[in-house]
């Protein structure tokens, strides 16, 4: 199991969905919608 990380560039909302997005390979855009 990979461990998550906070994202270096996408650091909106402290870079939480930028790890997200790369872990599960979905647009950061899509999860900022989401949540």
């Amino acid at each position: 199991m990979k461990k998550l990380y906070k994202s270096t560039q996408d650091k909106q909302v402290s870079g939480v969905l930028g790890g997200l997005s790369d872990k599960y390979g979905i647009d950061v855009s899509i999860l900022r919608i989401v949540t």
